[in-house]
């Protein structure tokens, strides 16, 4: 696992990283071209390949009116459907997750946002909110059940701004997230 960016922060939480190289990705794409490594095309077109078998995979998969999760479904369904005009906060945990796993928007420029707050989950609506407004854009909120319950109070700013957002509530059974985590191996066992 090559992993390429700045910064000194660990960002390799499951120790995979074989390799750090400190480029953007622009300059590591420059470098294997210009490498004597003689990697083969094939290695570099590989990944492309699989992602795009994965992806019809995937989508044939959330076809199926019986898949679980629920949450995974909607936020690709949202994906193919939401118009140019709005744009969408996704919330930490899983909402978020869902978004970086299945997200199509085929043909269309839609701003998608999320951010990181002190826990994860604080100031996601207000947060989503501001996103609107700075965008000037309709507003579609993806936020699990315990991170909206964290921030209801926000809730009253939207009647303050005049904004009438589309909420989508997903139920991730208060914190769906620690299921996906390693720690749930050592708590399930």
């Amino acid at each position: 696992v090559i992993q390429i960016g700045f910064g000194e922060l660990r960002q390799d939480p499951q120790f995979c990283r074989t390799l750090r190289l400190y480029r953007t990705p622009s300059q590591f794409m420059e470098w294997v071209r210009d490498s004597n490594l003689n990697w083969p095309i094939s290695l570099l077109q590989e990944p492309l390949l699989k992602e795009k078998i994965l992806g019809q995979k995937l989508a044939s998969f959330l076809e199926n009116e019986d898949q679980e999760p629920l949450g995974l479904k909607v936020v690709y369904e949202l994906s193919k459907q939401i118009p140019g005009s709005h744009c969408v906060f996704l919330s930490n945990s899983m909402s978020i997750r869902y978004g970086e796993w299945i997200w199509a928007p085929v043909g269309r420029q839609i701003r998608v946002g999320g951010n990181r707050g002190a826990s994860g989950i604080d100031g996601i609506v207000a947060s989503a909110l501001g996103f609107s407004k700075g965008l000037d854009k309709k507003l579609v909120l993806v936020i699990g059940d315990l991170a909206l319950l964290h921030d209801l109070n926000s809730l009253a700013l939207f009647k303050e701004a005049k904004v009438s957002p589309l909420i989508i509530v997903l139920n991730d059974d208060g914190g769906g997230i620690f299921n996906f985590l390693p720690i749930s191996f050592y708590c399930n066992s």
